[in-house]
């Protein structure tokens, strides 16, 4: 069911798809879900979280009708759908030619495609937008994007992030004005001009004075000390005085 969701995303974001979803259905999805005892009316409208629209085509309900009593049940299936005119009224053709007429190149109705046709399948990957429904082992399931539908989807995802024709030509006049102005001049600043508390105060000059260097070429006065004689002597002396 995750699965699912995302897938749906993908193809209402980028195809278009909206409620009531058309689903195409052929008679090899109705044999399979008649095997699988699948409820398409009721089931189908749950797995897709959504209202659905079933329709079959002329050329399914005379291919049915061909191949017999083992498609019987099949037949009375596809006959309570809602029969969605062909392009082929004189001459029915095989059921997946009729589909494929009805899908076309880029599938404009936005149809859902119900089959087990494994050919027919293989060959509606290659057009962009079409969501395809099988049955496996009893469960209804949705492929995933193909290669070309996932290649679109991220094309247009694009796109919606850039500018459309009209802002680009709104952006494009603005640049060609904001070129066109010319830069204010910056006006100089007169010494007149200068506010007194913006002028820088000077930096005192120091009055201290500079130490002598140890290697000064002056050298300093030794102070020599006289030499007192010793009381003895002096003793000696007042004597003979």
């Amino acid at each position: 069911m995750k699965n699912a969701k995302k897938c749906l995303i993908l193809f209402k974001n980028s195809f278009g798809f909206a409620q009531p979803f058309q689903i195409l259905v052929d008679g090899t999805f109705c044999q399979a879900a008649l095997q699988s005892r699948t409820q398409i009316k009721e089931q189908l409208p749950k797995f897709l979280d959504g209202t659905t629209q079933l329709f079959t085509t002329p050329c399914v309900i005379a291919e049915a009708q061909a191949l017999g009593p083992q498609l019987t049940g099949a037949l009375f299936i596809a006959k309570t759908f809602k029969l969605h005119k062909c392009s082929h009224k004189d001459v029915a053709v095989p059921a997946a030619n009729c589909i494929k007429s009805m899908i076309g190149t880029d599938n404009p109705n936005r149809y859902f495609l119900a089959s087990q046709d494994i050919n027919l399948r293989r060959s509606l990957r290659s057009i962009p937008g079409v969501p395809i429904l099988y049955i496996h082992r009893g469960t209804l399931l949705l492929e995933k994007p193909s290669a070309v539908s996932s290649t679109v989807s991220s094309k247009v995802e694009k796109s919606l992030l850039e500018p459309s024709k009209h802002e680009k030509k709104i952006l494009k006049e603005f640049r060609n004005s904001t070129n066109q102005e010319t830069k204010p001049q910056r006006k100089r600043k007169h010494p007149e001009d200068v506010k007194p508390r913006s002028v820088l105060k000077r930096k005192k000059r120091k009055t201290g004075h500079p130490k002598p260097s140890g290697d000064s070429s002056k050298k300093k006065r030794v102070r020599k000390r006289r030499s007192k004689p010793a009381k003895h002597v002096l003793e000696a002396l007042q004597g003979t005085l």
